[in-house]
């Protein structure tokens, strides 16, 4: 049997963070890869735009998380921080995506 130890520098280590992404911390990515690139929480394929809807129409964390249990801990952090650079400090108050 082959294997290493925890903590043996021969151990192949796994991908690290980015250097402005620490452990913990979710972003709102684009990728052409993932749903052709549209707007999605880190790590999922939930579309920032849907997430969006969702908090302009009064939904709870809870709500949304039953919707979508696959989001990340601090997801809606991720989207607030995208609504704002992205649509500016009112986007609770703008129109919503679906109409």
């Amino acid at each position: 049997m082959i294997g290493f130890m925890l903590n043996d520098p021969r151990r192949p280590s796994g991908p690290k963070p980015s250097p402005d992404r620490g452990p913990g911390i979710v972003r709102v990515v684009s990728n052409p890869g993932i749903l052709g690139g549209l707007p999605v929480v880190d790590g999922t394929r939930v579309p920032a735009a849907t997430l969006l809807d969702y908090l302009r129409h009064g939904y709870s964390d809870l709500d949304i998380l039953e919707d979508y249990p696959s989001l990340p801990a601090t997801w809606r952090d991720a989207i607030e921080t995208w609504a704002d650079s992205t649509h500016g400090p009112g986007w609770r108050n703008s129109p919503t995506h679906a109409g």
